[in-house]
Parts: structure tokens; C-alpha cells; sequence
């Protein structure tokens, strides 16, 4: 009942996408309840490339770490995104941990 839209994976579980099944377990469970309710699914913590990839095969549909960028002011966010009109065709993992 809540209005709820998107779901969000704590990095604790993302941290262990590489090399920990349970947690890799975890992330995949989560995103299966999410579709069931239809939302989205975020993953927190996204540091490289690897848990980057992991995390889209599992079905995350966007993230959050520092591989893509460090937390910001909102100020410097609209700069960023006014510059950058053109779709990079990657997984829409989105760089700021404040959202």
C-alpha cells in the first residue's frame, strides 16, 4: 500500500555480488519481488566495473556508487546532466550515492 516505485539494494549485499552466493542470492530474490510489484530496482554501492556488470545481469535497472561518480551539491548535478545531452547506451546506473 505504500507508494513505492523503485527498491533499493543495500550495499552490503552488492558488496558481495563477486564472490558471495548468498548475497548474490539475495540480490536476485529482490529483484524477482520488485518486478512482482512492479518496481524498479537500484543497487547501492556500485565500486567497479565487475559488481557493475553483476548487478545488470542480476536485473538491476540502475545504480549508485563511485565508480561512476562521488556523492555532489545538486548545483554541480545540473551542471553535469546540462552537459551531457547525449545517451552514453550504457546500463543506466546513475553515479551519485545521494539520490
Amino acid at each position: 500500500r505504500l507508494p513505492a516505485t523503485e527498491l533499493k539494494v543495500d550495499r552490503s549485499f552488492i558488496d558481495g555480488l563477486v564472490d558471495d552466493e548468498p548475497s548474490r542470492k539475495i540480490v536476485e530474490h529482490c529483484v524477482g519481488i520488485a518486478r512482482s510489484l512492479g518496481l524498479s530496482v537500484t543497487a547501492e554501492g556500485i565500486e567497479n566495473e565487475q559488481v557493475e556488470r553483476i548487478a545488470a545481469e542480476l536485473g538491476c535497472d540502475t545504480g549508485q556508487g563511485y565508480l561512476r561518480s562521488k556523492p555532489m551539491p545538486v548545483e554541480d548535478l545540473y551542471r553535469l546532466v546540462d552537459r551531457s545531452s547525449e545517451p552514453s547506451g550504457e546500463l543506466a546506473l546513475s553515479g551519485s550515492e545521494s539520490r
